[in-house]
């Protein structure tokens, strides 16, 4: 019986010295990647191959020192602001931290300003976008109205209409209050827009609209930053034809269609828009015509402060 486990301790020994040596000796090596700090390291022997890897340093800003977006380690001071000249919207401000400098430049009424940037549907979600041009309609002690000098077509999604196909399907009046158009300016459109441009928009109280005398008001009033104009609205600051003609971006010698809010007069699914030559018109199937959008907007002309 002794001999019995003195050739199992024995035996035992062989085996554990046979693992040691196939383990640390004679295998293959699994390589840790190597950091700022360590080389490449087998996590089973120990051995190292090579140099630790160099630092990745992203620049220093006005708010970061430079840092290594490996390892976390920072070296040397903060970096200069990285300054936007003045608009006539808003003031010389660091793009990185809001910091401001100064006053925006004096607007005017028929002024055409540079505000947001947008990219089309198709375009990647980093893709940097093109700016939003806008002409200044109506200038207040403290605010300012836009609208985009010229007509957007649908810039992030294909096929967006004035009406939901909700009202649509169950043969309901156009109504601003439920408008798909209303949506997509309320959340993807204010996307072109950065949070310092998004600070000084302000919301506007719209009541519903008709077109016709002989019928009552579609939807209820909204509360909104980005609009489309009524019909009245149009009218008032765009009073001819000529003026409401409009060419699509990025592409002056094509004269488009814009829609407007205001619900149409005839039938249940008509919706006002002005037309490639400036006429206000109604349409009742809208997908049988090609219509973009002017969007407007009230913006504070208060000095911007973060």
């Amino acid at each position: 019986m002794k001999k019995i486990i003195i050739g199992l301790g024995a035996a035992a020994v062989v085996l554990t010295g046979i693992w040691i040596y196939f383990s640390f000796f004679r295998h293959e090596h699994q390589w840790t990647k190597a950091t700022c700090y360590e080389p490449m390291t087998c996590i089973i022997c120990g051995e190292t191959v090579g140099d630790p890897s160099n630092h990745i340093w992203i620049a220093a800003t006005c708010q970061t020192p430079r840092t290594c977006m490996k390892c976390g380690r920072t070296e040397g001071d903060l970096g200069d602001h990285f300054w936007l000249e003045a608009t006539e919207l808003l003031p010389k401000r660091c793009e990185i931290c809001g910091l401001t400098d100064g006053e925006p430049l004096p607007v005017h009424e028929g002024d055409c300003v540079e505000f947001g940037k947008y990219r089309k549907y198709y375009e990647p979600m980093n893709a940097k976008g093109e700016p939003i041009e806008w002409l200044v309609l109506e200038v207040r002690e403290n605010a300012a109205l836009l609208i985009s000098r010229y007509v957007l077509p649908n810039l992030f999604e294909p096929g967006i209409q004035y009406q939901s196909q909700d009202d649509r399907y169950h043969l309901l009046r156009p109504s601003w209050d439920r408008s798909d158009l209303r949506t997509y300016l309320r959340h993807t459109f204010t996307d072109c827009f950065s949070s310092i441009e998004q600070s000084i928009l302000l919301n506007t109280d719209l009541e519903p609209e008709v077109y016709s005398y002989d019928l009552k008001p579609a939807g209820d009033k909204t509360d909104d930053r980005f609009f489309v104009m009524s019909v009245s609205e149009a009218e008032k600051y765009f009073p001819t034809e000529e003026e409401r003609k409009c060419t699509l971006a990025g592409d002056a010698d094509w004269h488009f269609s814009w829609w407007l809010r205001t619900p149409g007069s005839e039938s249940v699914g008509n919706e006002t828009y002005v037309d490639w030559s400036g006429k206000i018109s109604e349409v009742e199937s809208p997908g049988s015509i090609s219509v973009g959008f002017r969007p407007a907007v009230w913006v504070s002309l208060d000095v911007y402060s973060p």
